[in-house]
């Protein structure tokens, strides 16, 4: 098992992508329901900050946590349902991998396997929670026992040796510019070993969802088990197809610099002849135009490139993965 040539795979998948029968109608719903739940979303998180923003004084306070609650629960929500129709689209592109029937339908699988999905993306998220504790542990003992500190420790010295200097207040005092620049090293240390942990990490999960599409009946540890058994030897080589597919990645980042593109230009000493609230709303939808563009001209045939490689790399068996539990889910 290997993963095939890159040029094999980007010359399949356009060949697969084109035969397919339903693929632009898929694509459509998909680009649209998400981009309309980011818009939902955008638009009744500037309402409640409108609302909480007029509700002043003691009375109102249990209004405002109300609304500021509900606040801080939309993205998660956002998040639960764009993460079922991501795996819903990963489906319909590994049945168009497979030269299989795909349709609209196809989409609502990630729906039906929410709580799998649910359980993998927490065990996922608590793999990375513990790469970054272990690499900010990591990086502030570098940090401290090396010469990287001595900027730090002689801007504190001073006032640590003054005997009416209280310790606690180290940590309700405001950092200087000059503390945070001598903090610098620490940042670039911390980034530069959360990514040599996280990469790896993010690169045995990559088969989850396709396992959990795949396997109807595979929890969510089995899922992440055996995606790093497929993945073990293969990484580089994906690694190297991800860089192949720069393209896509790069389009991917300029979309999310244009969703902030109003904070931006205020940073850069730009103003627009117009107020911050549509420059925000502006900036978002040129975001999310650029986000519908990407997937409907680009994303089918990027996916159905990586649906090959799961293909290419999973164990092999007497039957191939149903993708979808009976034909009226096609």
């Amino acid at each position: 098992m290997t993963i095939p040539s890159f040029k094999i795979l980007k010359k399949n998948a356009a060949e697969r992508v084109a035969a397919a029968e339903n693929e632009k109608k898929i694509v459509l719903i998909y680009a649209v329901s998400i981009a309309l739940l980011a818009l939902i979303v955008t638009a009744v998180n500037y309402l409640l900050e409108l609302q909480i923003g007029e509700t002043g004084g003691l009375s109102n306070m249990g209004l405002r946590t109300v609304l500021s609650t509900f606040q801080s629960v939309i993205p998660i929500i956002q998040n639960f349902i764009a993460m079922c129709l991501n795996v819903g689209f990963l489906a319909a592109m590994l049945r168009i991998s497979r030269r299989q029937y795909a349709s609209e339908k196809t989409l609502k699988l990630g729906f039906d396997r929410f709580w799998v999905l649910l359980r993998a993306s927490l065990f996922q998220g608590c793999m990375y929670m513990m790469a970054g504790m272990a690499a900010s542990w990591l990086a502030v003992l570098v940090y401290m026992l090396t010469p990287l500190s001595n900027s730090l420790q002689q801007l504190l010295e001073p006032m640590v040796s003054d005997p009416s200097f209280d310790v606690a207040a180290l940590e309700t005092m405001t950092l200087s510019d000059e503390v945070i620049f001598s903090m610098i090293p620490l940042f670039i240390l911390f980034g530069i070993l959360y990514l040599a942990f996280m990469i790896p990490i993010s690169y045995n999960l990559r088969m989850v969802n396709y396992i959990i599409i795949d396997k109807p009946g595979m929890g969510a540890m089995l899922a992440i088990g055996q995606s790093r058994a497929i993945m073990r030897g293969h990484r580089m080589r994906l690694f190297k197809l991800d860089l192949s597919l720069w393209w896509w990645y790069a389009i991917s980042v300029f979309s999310s610099f244009l969703a902030y593109g109003d904070m931006l230009l205020i940073s850069a000493g730009i103003t627009l002849p117009w107020s911050e609230s549509v420059s925000y709303f502006l900036f978002y939808i040129l975001y999310l135009v650029v986000q519908f563009s990407a997937c409907w001209f680009f994303r089918s045939r990027v996916e159905v490139v990586y649906a090959q490689v799961y293909d290419a790399l999973k164990p092999r068996e007497k039957q191939e993965g149903v993708v979808l539990g009976n034909i009226f889910q096609m």
